[in-house]
């Protein structure tokens, strides 16, 4: 699907925004340089609740990946919009 995105219409850069599960898939297979969080001083105690990356089985540590911060900048109502790069391997 990428390479079509990439070979028909020219796109180079994509923002995903899913759950856990598409967001982990993106970042296992080395298609993610940057992540984007928005942290809004708001409290949820749903354990249940929805999480930033969810692993499916099987499980490797060959995919752990390390992100360094890249930028803080802060909104309004105490809301932080924080900005990592992912650290090539």
């Amino acid at each position: 699907m990428l390479d079509k995105f990439y070979n028909l219409f020219k796109i180079k850069r994509m923002l995903v925004v899913g759950g856990g599960i598409i967001s982990w898939s993106f970042v296992q297979n080395g298609l993610v340089d940057e992540i984007s969080v928005i942290l809004a001083p708001i409290a949820n105690g749903d354990p249940n609740g929805h999480r930033f990356f969810t692993a499916k089985e099987p499980y490797s540590n060959s995919n752990d990946t390390a992100f360094q911060l890249k930028s803080v900048k802060e909104l309004e109502y105490g809301t932080l919009w924080i900005r990592y790069s992912v650290i090539k391997k």
